[in-house]
């Protein structure tokens, strides 16, 4: 080239960030010494410039790094909320459940307002209690609140949900998406999720209190 002229560039602290150079080829006129004054100054601005610009990078990021942890805070404190209430409503739920127990109410009308105490949790319009009566090999259902069956009466144990429970003695959850296979029981009617859990005794498996749905995605 004609003529190289480079100039550093400084931060506010007087720190070199870089530098900028003019070219001028043959063809080209040659810079004045005016001119070269006027591209010193001009590169002493875009240094302060381009210091500014890091500066308000900088400043984003930690603006940006800021918002991201107040924004995982507060996803944690609404998820601890969200928690607590859950457990609140839990044991109230349980407090209930208790008080009924401690009633002198008939067992139909206990299972009832568990039922009703069951619906505030979890979806539980259909629910059932079924007791194995082993003296005479029969499930008993002393209580069974369902939109599509009617009043269960005494059966002999077969295959059925209710029956898997009282095998294992662990509770079941079947869904069409679920780990368990729906599978298929005529005692229970086209539904489309049922959970069951085993009623223990004095430690004696003795029950299957269950819950269904008839309607997808419950």
């Amino acid at each position: 080239p004609r003529l190289w002229l480079g100039v550093p560039l400084y931060d506010a602290t007087g720190g070199i960030i870089g530098a900028m150079v003019l070219l001028r080829y043959a063809d080209q006129p040659v810079c004045t010494p005016a001119q070269q004054a006027m591209f010193v100054f001009a590169a002493r601005q875009v240094g302060h410039v381009m210091e500014r610009v890091a500066y308000r990078q900088r400043l984003e990021r930690e603006v940006w790094s800021r918002t991201c942890e107040l924004e995982g805070s507060n996803a944690r404190l609404q998820a601890e909320m969200a928690e607590r209430q859950r457990v609140e409503r839990l044991q109230n739920a349980l407090f209930r459940i208790a008080e009924l127990a401690n009633t002198s109410l008939s067992l139909e009308a206990f299972l009832g307002g568990l039922h009703r105490v069951l619906a505030e949790m979890l979806p539980a319009r259909n629910c059932m209690v079924a007791l194995y009566d082993r003296e005479h090999d029969l499930i008993r259902f002393p209580y069974c609140s369902d939109e599509q069956l009617a009043q269960l009466t005494p059966r002999r144990p077969g295959q059925g949900y209710i029956e898997q429970v009282l095998h294992s003695g662990r509770p079941l959850l079947l869904t069409p998406r679920g780990a368990e296979p729906m599978g298929w029981d005529a005692t229970q009617g086209p539904v489309q999720s049922w959970l069951g859990v085993p009623l223990y005794c004095d430690q004696e498996l003795c029950g299957v209190l269950a819950v269904k749905s008839y309607l997808p995605d419950q």
